[in-house]
């Protein structure tokens, strides 16, 4: 089974799954952004399944900066699945790399592309300190950091 974090990993995992030819798990993220077990994508739909014995989990990530969401998403498979000892393979299959994070939890980080994107307080950001504007709400700002 693949399963990747809600909501941006859901389809790429959903893909990877198909490529492999096995079944997809879908998470939901929940108020306090943990992630929360769904059940099996099954021709579109989220039916109530959970992961077999048998079975053995991928955990697949879009992005990854801080691996915040990569732990919430094991926490979430293992807190649906108390009864049931799962098979989550050791290792988290990351499309975008961006963190100085490489294992969640003594699972290695696999990425497919990394950058060297550093992270720094306001007060200590060397672009910061050489003039450059402090941008607030990147999200909604996009354009004034491409610029």
């Amino acid at each position: 089974m693949v399963i990747g974090s809600d909501t941006s990993a859901t389809g790429l995992a959903g893909d990877l799954a198909l490529v492999l030819e096995c079944r997809h798990g879908v998470m939901k993220k929940g108020p306090e952004k943990e992630q929360i077990w769904q059940g099996e994508m099954v021709k579109g739909e989220v039916v109530s399944h959970l992961i077999g014995d048998d079975e053995r989990v991928l955990r697949i990530e879009e992005l990854m900066t801080t691996a915040f969401t990569a732990e919430r998403l094991r926490q979430g498979i293992i807190a649906a699945h108390q009864d049931q000892i799962i098979d989550i393979l050791p290792v988290i299959l990351v499309l975008m790399h961006r963190s100085t994070v490489y294992e969640v939890a003594g699972a290695k980080v696999l990425a497919i592309h990394h950058f060297d994107i550093s992270n720094w307080p306001p007060e200590e950001c060397p672009y910061s300190k050489g003039g450059s504007p402090l941008v607030e709400n990147p999200k909604q700002n996009w354009h004034l950091l491409m610029a």
